[in-house]
């Protein structure tokens, strides 16, 4: 059976720009001194806001505009607001010209609900990955305890960089900036472990010794010591009573970009596009899910994206360039660790995208290919309830899909959670994000 590609029906919005983009923007912050009593501007005792677990109390999202005529991503932030537990306060980012709209769907979705608006300067151009831009953190230094948007050295993606700041002065959370490399996306905290695409270690430790900004840094020691010093500098920021696991696949004979053609049609067919430097996709988000403890063993389940699973459910063909070893070396990692890993469909297919191509030349289009996850979900571990808000896939010509989506659904119920299963993520899966990115847990 050969795959379906996934075809917008419209052309997306700006603010639905591809996840792993980066644009050269960047600023500096600085500070004066004064004379007087010295106070901590950082948390002094920081515990991190798990990815899974305690009630969802407060979630922040991000809803730039859409223009007439491009694709909509309206209805799913409806569904998303109307079935977040009644009980979470929700803070909601957006343009000033969509504030009226906007509080229009809220009051239909969550009438209830204690909902905030914060508006941005119309000028400013910010995306629907709120996931990205900062991970949060509590200072138990405080009580009640104060609440971080902890930034990292820089956050090069339109102007995503700039919000948490906006968000800190309409709300009575704190902003503030370390000198590491991070993006929420490709960090997941458990019970009392975090875990970290590799590529942020490589980063960060090339950032600092860069920049010079960290004290007492091994400039002149080992790849290893240095390492070393850059993952105690990162519990000792988000959180030192968790244990930091950095997973990591060794890339081999990846295939690149090329030119195919298909019917007569000459077309760029993109699979180099959202992978990371030292694993199968540049967030770890988009192919692993945190499930909590299994009973009575108490070992921690994980649930690692698997593209031949997908294919073997869909009948599909497997294609050289899904990386499915990759995939493969993750799962031991963890499993090597002591956590139980189930492995889940990831169906890894194109979408056809017809119009000019920058830098590729006389194309009719390009053919991107993608991880349709549901991986990329939302979790909420409290005590005896558990829950989990999965994105769907099998969708008009994608109907096929529905075998996955509802083997995702099987999966999560025999773990003991109530499914919430949500609607057509392909627009947000095509540009390497799902429910997980657009949302940001501001507590539990």
């Amino acid at each position: 059976m050969k795959r379906t590609p996934y075809v917008p029906p419209a052309p997306l919005p700006a603010g639905l720009v591809r996840r792993d983009v980066k644009v050269d923007e960047q600023f500096d912050v600085g500070g004066a001194a004064a004379l007087r009593p010295a106070v901590a501007a950082f948390p002094q005792q920081p515990r991190i806001v798990s990815s899974a677990h305690g009630p969802i109390r407060h979630v922040m999202l991000w809803y730039p505009p859409v223009a007439e005529g491009l694709l909509s991503y309206r209805s799913i932030y409806e569904q998303l607001l109307r079935t977040l537990p009644a009980a979470a306060r929700v803070t909601i980012v957006t343009h000033p010209g969509e504030a009226d709209d906007l509080a229009s769907l809220v009051r239909g979705a969550r009438p209830e609900a204690d909902t905030q608006i914060v508006t941005t300067p119309d000028y400013l151009a910010f995306t629907v990955w709120a996931e990205d831009a900062c991970v949060v953190v509590e200072d138990m230094a405080s009580t009640p305890p104060t609440t971080y948007l902890l930034e990292p050295a820089t956050f090069p993606r339109a102007g995503d960089m700039f919000l948490p700041e906006l968000v800190a002065q309409a709300t009575e959370v704190q902003a503030t900036q370390v000198p590491l490399s991070f993006q929420g996306g490709n960090v997941l905290i458990g019970d009392d472990f975090v875990l970290i695409g590799r590529d942020y270690l490589d980063e960060s430790v090339a950032g600092i010794l860069d920049l010079g900004a960290v004290d007492d840094f091994p400039y002149d020691g080992t790849a290893a010591e240095r390492e070393r010093a850059t993952t105690a500098l990162f519990r000792r920021t988000f959180d030192p009573d968790r244990v930091f696991h950095f997973l990591e696949s060794t890339p081999r004979d990846r295939p690149r970009d090329r030119i195919v053609r298909r019917n007569g049609e000459r077309w760029l067919e993109s699979i180099a596009g959202g992978r990371g430097a030292r694993q199968p996709i540049f967030h770890i988000d988009m192919f692993v899910s945190l499930a909590g403890r299994e009973e009575p063993s108490g070992r921690y389940v994980v649930l690692i994206g698997d593209p031949a699973r997908a294919d073997e459910l869909l009948g599909w063909e497997p294609v050289a360039h899904d990386l499915q070893a990759e995939f493969d070396q993750i799962a031991a990692q963890l499993a090597a660790l002591g956590f139980e890993v189930r492995r889940t469909p990831l169906p890894y297919l194109p979408a056809l995208l017809r119009g000019p191509v920058a830098g590729a030349g006389d194309v009719v289009g390009e053919i991107r290919w993608y991880h349709a996850t549901s991986n990329n979900c939302l979790v909420q571990i409290d005590g005896a309830g558990k829950e989990v808000w999965l994105p769907t896939y099998g969708h008009g010509d994608n109907a096929e899909l529905e075998v996955a989506d509802r083997e995702h659904q099987r999966i999560w119920e025999d773990l003991g959670f109530t499914v919430h299963l949500l609607g057509n993520f392909h627009p947000f899966a095509m540009q390497m994000g799902a429910v997980h990115c657009i949302k940001k847990y501001l507590a539990r």
